[in-house]
């Protein structure tokens, strides 16, 4: 590689840096509703909002759903691109998987490098039985799903994702129930911690929030990696 090249490739590095600054840093990822499996042939409709910093809706966006199984080399992969939903920063795509399988599915945002990977997803004919997810592992879904673990870190679910210090780890955390509920209804009744930016209201339903309550207080699932 020539002296020129190099110049010409630290330019391009810098400006990809400078315009990911300008661009606003990075966004957070909150998907409506977990699928409890894919059907083969079926699109999945994946309906999700982007705020800039867990915080401001984004709007002209254009995201795109990905969906891998197997590997990187012999595996498969499908993307859906995602079109703005009724909702300022909402935007919804229709995925399609080709078979049946363990699905591992990406929203990648189109804000910089900003993405969420959710759980394993299973693809099923459709006639087959697949039990729902019910309790504490629905509440670690949710806690993929909902963007909270792209602020904080809890062993469950690993800290690929985690935008690191933008929240307090969960690991082995425990609070008052009813006080836990109260929180994750409006996040507003507590003041954040220092030097920690403020926890958006994502609208839970009570059944989402209960099930988060039973995710984030249940020790068990602490060393349950993803």
């Amino acid at each position: 590689m020539t002296r020129r090249t190099l110049s010409l490739a630290a330019l391009i590095t810098v400006a990809i840096a400078a315009s990911a600054d300008a661009f606003g840093g990075w966004a957070i990822i909150t998907l409506r509703d977990v699928p409890g499996r894919l059907v083969v042939g079926t699109p999945t409709e994946l309906s999700f909002i982007i705020r800039q910093h867990g915080v401001d809706p984004l709007t002209g966006l254009e995201p795109v759903v990905e969906a891998r199984t197997g590997t990187l080399l012999t595996g498969t992969k499908v993307t859906a691109k995602a079109k703005p939903g009724l909702v300022r920063g909402q935007y919804t795509a229709a995925l399609t998987v080709p078979k049946e399988g363990e699905w591992r599915v990406t929203i990648n945002s189109g804000f910089g490098p900003s993405k969420l990977e959710l759980l394993p997803i299973r693809a099923t004919d459709g006639k087959t039985t697949v039990a729902a997810l019910a309790g504490a592992e629905l509440g670690k879904h949710l806690f993929v799903a909902k963007g909270c673990v792209m602020c904080h870190v809890h062993a469950a679910t690993g800290d690929e994702q985690v935008i690191k210090g933008a929240a307090p780890d969960l690991t082995g955390k425990q609070f008052d129930p009813a006080y836990l509920a109260l929180w994750l209804a409006d996040p507003s009744i507590r003041p954040p911690s220092a030097g920690k930016g403020p926890m958006p209201n994502l609208a839970l339903s009570k059944p989402e929030i209960a099930a988060l309550a039973l995710f984030v207080n249940d020790r068990s699932v602490a060393s349950a990696k993803r």
